[in-house]
């Protein structure tokens, strides 16, 4: 939940979060989720993160 104020309460959809990050950032890569499916890497975390 994402709360707007002590009363109102908002849901946000997890799945269109990434999306929308995604497409407003303009980023030439990046991993998301999806529901049901898993990602295996043999990558460590450190080396996938840019921040």
């Amino acid at each position: 939940y994402i709360f707007a104020s002590n009363r109102d309460a908002f849901r946000h959809s997890p799945t269109h979060t990434p999306q929308t990050v995604a497409m407003e950032s303009k980023v030439p890569f990046m991993i998301t989720h999806c529901g049901g499916h898993m990602f295996f890497t043999d990558k460590l975390s450190e080396e996938l993160a840019i921040l």
